[in-house]
């Protein structure tokens, strides 16, 4: 496996690889790759929050609201 390669470095590809080698359980993947997500996601929170401070907060559950507070920052 080429380790350089953008594909390979996706999250799980190389525990399901140490899996189909025998080398780890299905749990034991199935834990890391929760783990490596978890931190992902935490690294994307991280960035997001320290670059994008200017960006107006306009989450809605309800799409009818969503959409008329994205109308009223566009306007």
């Amino acid at each position: 496996m080429d380790k350089s390669l953008s594909a390979n470095k996706i999250i799980g590809v190389r525990e399901i690889e140490e899996y189909l080698a025998g080398s780890m359980s299905m749990e034991g993947v199935i834990d890391i790759v929760n783990i490596r997500t978890r931190q992902y996601a935490k690294r994307q929170f991280t960035w997001a929050r320290g670059h994008m401070k200017s960006w107006k907060m306009i989450y809605s559950s309800d799409s009818n609201v969503l959409l008329k507070k994205a109308i009223n920052q566009i306007s």
